[in-house]
């Protein structure tokens, strides 16, 4: 009967997810178009279903986050649930710092720049995935302490 209750939850994200694509986009969202947005000097190309991916991943991390808190992360399904959505976070954000490493790598090359210009041109994103990387650290090590800590 949880586990249904967990569904339940889960479908409710996607179902709210797929709403709020819906709202943003309208009709758009289906058409297989890339979503083009524009920052100062900065173009952006991306597909529109990474945006749905990341709504959806964010919705879940937020619901799950609310729900462990308010069960003081004695709810083992609850935490399961959230260890899995953060851990595969986790994995993003990493192989994300290891693209720009790269990229940065690629630049130093391709450039006459020192690498501290180069290194300068990603500084504050570095330091916002390496924060989000710490945060998300500190939540799965304490709901995995949770699911693993044993009953007395």
């Amino acid at each position: 009967m949880k586990l249904l209750k967990e569904l339940y939850w889960i479908a409710g994200g996607v179902v709210l997810t797929m709403l709020v694509g819906v709202l943003l986009f309208g009709t758009a969202l289906f058409d297989g178009e890339p979503m083009e947005v524009q920052l100062q000097n900065t173009y952006f190309v991306f597909p529109k279903l990474l945006l749905i991916i990341i709504l959806f991943g964010g919705l879940m991390i937020f619901t799950y986050l609310i729900r462990g808190i308010y069960f003081n992360l004695e709810n083992r399904n609850v935490n399961m649930i959230l260890t899995s959505i953060v851990l595969v976070l986790l994995v993003g954000l990493i192989k994300c710092l290891s693209w720009i490493q790269g990229y940065e790598n690629l630049l130093l090359e391709k450039q006459n720049a020192s690498l501290e210009d180069i290194q300068s041109q990603f500084s504050t994103v570095k330091w916002i995935l390496w924060g989000l990387v710490v945060f998300c650290g500190g939540i799965v090590t304490l709901s995995g302490y949770k699911i693993f800590k044993s009953k007395k």
